[in-house]
């Protein structure tokens, strides 16, 4: 009887939220020494706090009741946050792994989720998320384009436990506030709003504290419950973070000769962060850390007219960049390859938002935009500022931009613009981005081509040159139709020297439709379809293309989902050329019908072009792609994956045909100790390696890394041109300390 009227409370609870969604949630304040995170809810505080269900599901089903029940507990102390989940469920039906931070195959758990808007403006969500056995992920929410887009890269520093019990887990967190940008006051109203994943036969339903109104097309806008909590500690968060990276490196001339080692290369450096108030923060780097060990993919890049874009990781340029994010590429982090020094200064008020960032680089990325292709080179030392400002408005924004590179061989790259996002109803959002550029070319023999392009030499001489750059967008989301109607315009000269801008000389039209049905039916669950018209000219008017894309997707039980698309270039110019009816196929599987086996697909075919020839000439494309994650245990996995491509000239020859085999193991002794084994074979460049990796990552700034990469390749006096497997003529080893102390 105690139960089924603990089950009425409830009900009646879950009925009241959603008359009233605004009810202001006054949380119990407590010392701070009163919980600690183990994931046991043995402190009486627990029991004294308010219960709050977890009482929709919101995926598959449309704010139906729980099936599954979740109950969250809130407290706060003057220095952080604590919040606790009880999920129930079978435990047999749980799926956990023990997981680094923000590793790969996260979400293929079971987990729980809390968003945070400390200025209750939905210019983003603070969301954490962790699973059963207390692994992290986080990662930031942004208000941004269309729709709302999601940053993993966002790390912060908190807390957390998890156990699995006999009637579902427990999951504990701490959050401090020190880690957290808000309003200067010590009394604070944010809002938040609580998750919960689980699998069912298969399917992956999402409960949420909230209802969620899928004619919405703003998700950020409906975290509103609000939460009190007064009389907090307005603590600075300062910081340095020095750390240490060494390697030493060898290799032999031959196949005879053993790996003759040099000299040890040693660097070092810090980072300092400073708090000015809690919502300013100034953070510089002397010799700062941008190295890449992190980074453990190969890309295939045989058959790309312009660069390659790669992840940021580099702790510096993941903290507060959500500001600087666009849609077109005018901040590319990773173009400040190499500083000696570099400042950050972030000012977060609740109707603003202020950003300057400057570095002193040692070697430069120079990028040269085309309509067809891009072309880049190396250049010495260069000064850069960005310096960006955005108005917050109810619904809305408005924000300003400069970029300026000032180059050591002569010569600069400014550029200032204008962009504004504006939601209309629920329904109907309009973005603009206005940018004007002027330039004085630096001169440097790096890029040493005498083509002409739009007025002027492709090599570097000294020429000056403006441009400009538009986008346009107007955009309709509703529960089973989104619309987007988008407009880009750049001009010959268009470029940006702190971003990427890989083409220009285009005039882009495109008319996205797609329908979307969630039917949840014994077998199919969700299915979609999307067309797509792109018209594409130049500065001359003279058409460069026009494409035609359809597109569907259809997602099963067991977690499955297939999806198909056909791209059909019905006209296409390229550096000259005309090509009609490229149409390329492309067939993607994937599916998790357990926490065993994650396994993914991918197939292309049809006609495409040989960019990188003199003439450019199509070919028949076939290209294959295949991952398969087997989770042997809750610490061990291993990942065998196969990619190929090859682009057919004619019956017995090829503009390109290679592969890249991968196998990776890994091996978590915690949640914060790893041990990673990659081996490789590429063909395109005739490499094989074995890379061996020891992380320990106890919080998001220190790490420690040790490790190698064994390597064999070609020799150049091709005294044997196919290297056979661990028979290495490169090897290098390094080791990686980076240590956050807080001051």
């Amino acid at each position: 009887m105690k139960s089924f009227n603990f089950k009425i409370l409830i009900f009646l609870f879950i009925l009241s939220k959603s008359l009233v969604s605004q009810e202001l949630f006054s949380v119990n304040k407590i010392d701070h020494s009163e919980i600690q995170i183990d994931g046991y809810l043995s402190e009486n505080v627990w029991s004294n706090t308010k219960v709050l269900p977890i009482g929709f599901e919101v995926e598959p089903a449309n704010n139906k009741p729980s099936k599954r029940e979740t109950f969250v507990y809130v407290l706060y102390s003057s220095k952080a946050i604590f919040i606790a989940y009880h999920a129930f469920d079978d435990p047999k039906n749980l799926r956990a792994s023990v997981r680094s931070r923000d590793q790969r195959g996260f979400w293929s758990d079971d987990a729980i989720v809390v968003h945070i808007d400390t200025f209750r403006d939905a210019r983003s969500n603070v969301s954490l998320a962790v699973n059963p056995l207390g692994s992290q992920f986080d990662f930031l929410y942004e208000n941004f384009g269309p729709r709302a887009t999601y940053n993993s890269n966002f790390n912060i520093n908190y807390e957390s436990a998890g156990r699995i019990t006999d009637n579902g887990y427990v999951v504990e967190m701490k959050i401090p506030f020190s880690e957290l940008a808000f309003d200067n006051n010590t009394d604070q109203i944010w809002n938040m709003r609580f998750r919960r994943r689980y699998y069912s036969e298969g399917i992956l339903h999402e409960n949420s504290s909230q209802k969620i109104d899928r004619d919405n097309l703003c998700l950020i806008c409906q975290t509103t419950d609000p939460f009190e909590f007064k009389d907090i500690e307005i603590e600075k968060r300062n910081e340095i973070l020095p750390y240490i990276f060494s390697s030493f490196s060898g290799e032999k001339s031959n196949p005879s000769e053993k790996i003759k080692y040099g000299k040890s290369s040693n660097r070092f450096g810090f980072g300092l962060n400073f708090d000015l108030t809690k919502n300013s923060s100034l953070e510089m780097a002397l010799n700062p850390d941008f190295s890449q060990v992190e980074a453990d993919v190969s890309l295939i890049d045989v058959n790309s007219p312009v660069s390659l874009q790669y992840p940021e990781r580099r702790p510096f340029f993941n903290r507060g960049m959500d500001i600087v994010n666009f849609n077109q590429d005018i901040f590319y982090s990773r173009s400040i390859s190499d500083p000696i020094f570099a400042s950050k200064l972030l000012t977060q008020k609740k109707e603003s938002r202020f950003f300057v960032l400057t570095a002193l680089d040692k070697q430069t990325k120079y990028l040269v935009g085309g309509e067809d292709k891009s072309v880049g080179g190396d250049l010495d030392e260069s000064y850069s500022t960005l310096i960006r400002y955005q108005k917050i408005l109810k619904k809305s924004r408005i924000g300003f931009v400069s970029s300026n590179r000032i180059y050591r061989d002569k010569g600069f790259g400014s550029l200032f613009g204008l962009d504004g996002l504006i939601d209309i109803g629920n329904t109907w959002r309009v973005l603009f981005e206005l940018f004007k550029n002027y330039n004085l070319e630096p001169i440097s023999n790096s890029i040493d081509k005498e083509d002409n392009r739009y007025g002027r030499t492709l090599n570097l001489d000294g020429e000056r040159f403006q441009g400009h750059s538009v986008f346009f967008t107007v955009s309709r989301n509703t529960e089973h139709f989104k619309n987007v109607l988008e407009y880009r315009e750049m001009s010959p000269n268009h470029q940006s020297d702190l971003g990427i801008i890989t083409r220009n000389n285009q005039k882009h039209i495109s008319f996205t439709n797609t329908y979307n049905n969630i039917i949840n039916r014994k077998f199919v669950r969700e299915f979609e379809f999307s067309t797509d018209l792109d018209i594409r000219k130049n500065f001359s008017n003279q058409l460069n293309l026009i494409s035609i894309n359809f597109a569907g997707e259809a997602s099963f039980y067991w977690n499955s989902s297939i999806s198909y698309n056909y791209d059909l270039d019905t006209f296409y110019n390229y550096l000259g050329y005309d090509f009609k009816n490229l149409g390329l196929h492309e067939l993607n599987l994937r599916t998790s019908p357990s926490e065993l086996i994650n396994f993914r697909a991918e197939f292309e075919w049809g006609k495409d072009l040989s960019y990188n020839e003199t003439i450019p000439m199509h070919g028949n494309l076939i290209s294959t792609s295949f991952s398969l994650r087997f989770q042997l245990s809750n610490n061990l996995s291993m990942t065998p994956s196969y990619r190929s491509s090859k682009l057919k000239k004619s019956s017995d020859e090829y503009y390109f045909n290679g592969s890249i085999s991968r196998l990776r193991f890994n091996y978590q002794f915690n949640n914060f100790l790893n041990i990673r084994l990659i081996a490789e074979n590429n063909s395109f460049n005739e490499k094989f390696f074995i890379q061996p990796l020891i992380q320990w990552n106890p919080n998001p700034s220190t790490v420690f890394y040790f490790g190698g990469n064994q390597r064999t390749v070609d020799f150049v006096d091709n005294e044997f041109s196919r290297p056979e497997l661990l028979d290495f003529n490169r090897s290098q080893f390094f080791l990686k300390f980076q240590y956050l102390i807080g001051i």
